[in-house]
C-alpha cells in the first residue's frame, strides 16, 4: 500500500465490499478493509497537506 495511488485504494474498497456482501461473518476480510480504509484516509491527508 505504500505506493498506491486514490485509484488503487478505491478498486481495493470496491473488491473488499464485494467480498464481504459474499462473505459478511469472514472476520479477516472486515478486518483487511477497515485497514485499506484507514490508511486511504491517511493518504488522502497527506495529499490535502501537499496541495496547500
Amino acid at each position: 500500500m505504500n505506493n498506491w495511488d486514490a485509484e488503487d485504494f478505491q478498486q481495493a474498497l470496491i473488491n473488499y465490499e464485494r467480498m464481504l456482501k459474499e462473505r459478511p461473518w469472514d472476520a479477516e476480510l472486515l478486518k483487511n478493509y477497515q485497514m485499506i480504509s484507514l490508511e486511504y484516509e491517511r493518504y488522502k491527508k497527506r495529499e490535502e497537506g501537499l496541495e496547500c
